[in-house]
């Protein structure tokens, strides 16, 4: 009889605004924070190599694979558990769950994080395997309804994820893909981010101007502007500058890695693939300076398949018939899909309330004003100071570019 599969579907969805650090007590959490990051920097490597922006949620790739590791045994779960870097905890999944229930009741911040799981039930996954998921993972299972002939069951997948993410994402899984005699499980996690700038860009400021990409040629994008106290890194990369953008709630924050302006993204990306490998350290150390920061207005949108990414990574078994996943069900199935959404929507500000806005004054001591003017290719990751999660992370580089598909 052919293996049944499992399909790993990550759903992510960000609207921005930023944050500040707090390491975590609990040296199992701050393991799984370093694990993910470690993870975030292989896995950009594999999805933006052939595109010129890009979106994606390390936090979430992670996640949605972890709850497939959960179940995994012998050669699949090592392999798995190395491209997860999650080899030197004890418990790999109870941080994920600490995390979930932390993010899940953030204060001025829209920050939710969904997981759910969809099984057959003639694959029969074991309730130790669903009951685990719902108490780490918080997961809301359901079996999936093959047994009429009008039945869609990839419609119930969908519409739970348009529930989770405000309806930005409609469509994860394509009709017709789900099959009876095939499909086992299907793994989702959603996180969804929204939130204002701590300070926003006024639109009165807003001006059309040139954008540099790679190739040398300028297009034109909208450039928001403001002034004021930022986190500030010369040099953060030797080649490039950091610069911390802070939302309302100041725990989340936006960072922007600009290149010198002698100096490539290209070049940036392969210096930080070679010489950084911890990324927790790239946003240490940065000093609060008076700075004048120009932003482009742009919105992404990114689909991606991952299981060659993730092959590529390191657990190739997992997508392969020889696949042990017998902590989820007796019969032998493998992961067949791992498929990730993302939108991301960086604009001026949304609704503010007057109540939260910080508005610093610096007095006119003739200090200098640092001119961080990003228009050229650049990196940006969403970043969760209290706990060092990056929740995205990303590249921007052409403007004319709305749409990413990763295969």
């Amino acid at each position: 009889m052919a293996p049944g599969t499992l399909l790993a579907v990550l759903v992510t969805l960000g609207c921005i605004s930023y944050a500040t650090v707090q390491a975590q007590d609990d040296d199992n959490d701050r393991r799984l924070t370093d694990a993910i990051g470690k993870f975030a920097q292989t896995m950009y490597r594999e999805v933006s190599a052939d595109t010129p922006n890009c979106i994606f949620s390390p936090y979430s790739a992670h996640t949605a694979l972890s709850m497939a590791y959960l179940g995994a045994r012998g050669g699949t779960a090592e392999e798995m558990k190395s491209v997860l870097q999650v080899s030197n905890l004890k418990d790999p999944h109870g941080p994920h769950g600490d995390l979930i229930k932390d993010l899940n009741t953030v204060e001025d911040a829209d920050v939710y994080i969904a997981n759910s799981a969809w099984y057959n039930e003639k694959y029969n996954v074991f309730d130790a395997y669903k009951n685990e998921l719902t108490r780490t993972y918080d997961a809301y299972v359901e079996r999936l309804v093959f047994n009429s002939a009008n039945a869609k069951p990839e419609e119930p997948i969908n519409s739970w994820v348009a529930n989770k993410t405000e309806s930005n994402i409609r469509e994860i899984i394509e009709p017709d893909s789900l099959t009876e005699s095939g499909t086992a499980l299907v793994l989702v996690n959603t996180i969804y981010f929204n939130s204002n700038w701590s300070r926003q860009f006024s639109e009165a400021d807003t001006r059309n101007g040139d954008f540099k990409r790679e190739d040398g040629s300028t297009v034109k994008v909208d450039l928001m502007k403001k002034t004021g106290v930022f986190g500030y890194k010369e040099s953060a990369f030797d080649n490039a500058d950091l610069a911390r953008i802070p939302f309302e709630n100041y725990r989340f924050a936006f960072y922007v890695l600009l290149p010198k302006l002698t100096k490539r993204l290209g070049e940036v990306e392969k210096t930080i693939s070679r010489e950084y490998s911890n990324p927790d350290d790239w946003f240490k150390n940065m000093e609060e300076t008076y700075m004048s920061v120009t932003l482009p207005k742009f919105k992404l949108t990114a689909s991606m398949e991952l299981a060659e990414s993730l092959k590529k990574m390191g657990m190739p078994t997992a997508f392969s018939d020889r696949a042990n996943f017998s902590g989820i069900t007796d019969r032998r199935i493998y992961i067949s899909r791992v498929v990730q959404k993302a939108v991301v929507d960086v604009r001026e500000a949304g609704v503010t309330a007057a109540a939260s806005t910080a508005v610093i004054t610096v007095g006119s001591s003739g200090a200098k004003t640092i001119d961080f003017r990003v228009d050229r290719g650049f990196l940006y990751f969403i970043r969760d100071d209290d706990t060092g999660n990056i929740l995205f992370q990303g590249k921007f580089s052409d403007p004319t570019v709305k749409e990413v598909e990763v295969k």
